[in-house]
């Protein structure tokens, strides 16, 4: 894909590229909610400017071309887009629950299931922790046997 091009897939949030001092700089206009990543070796990184979601990638011109950094701002830009998509989706689905609830019994309701192309999502119950009583007792006899080795070698240090 063509520098053009790829300027072009994120033009909504590209705000120009540069060259300066070595370095190779790639700034962005992101929404508030998203906060940009470096890459995973840490070679592109990313700053935010003291402009409101203004954002910088950049990285040493000699170790990276521009494909590199304009691929991590495209799956930022990804990444960010479908969350926005999930949450739209989950107000949907919140609504058709809605009137699920409002409409059937609660016998009914209680066969309630989610399926994913025959993947059930309906999750069971996480088995109980077994529960071990303490005996404060012994924890007292420990804690005096402790008492005493620690007030003997206090006495070892003293004579």
């Amino acid at each position: 894909m063509s520098l053009k091009e790829r300027i072009n897939g994120i033009s909504q949030y590209f705000r120009g590229i540069e060259y300066q001092g070595g370095l190779l700089i790639v700034k962005v206009q992101l929404p508030n909610k998203i906060t940009p990543y470096g890459s995973k070796d840490e070679i592109i990184k990313v700053t935010q400017s003291e402009d409101d979601g203004l954002w910088y990638y950049y990285a040493d011109a000699d170790l990276v071309d521009e494909d590199a950094i304009f691929t991590l701002i495209e799956e930022t830009v990804k990444v960010y887009e479908e969350a926005k998509a999930k949450v739209v989706l989950m107000k949907q689905k919140i609504e058709e629950l809605r009137d699920l609830f409002a409409n059937n019994s609660l016998e009914k309701l209680n066969s309630l299931y989610f399926d994913f192309h025959g993947v059930s999502c309906q999750s069971e119950p996480k088995p109980r922790r077994k529960y071990t009583r303490r005996n404060k007792v012994q924890q007292n006899e420990n804690k005096s046997d402790s008492e005493e080795i620690v007030n003997n070698n206090e006495e070892n240090v003293n004579s």
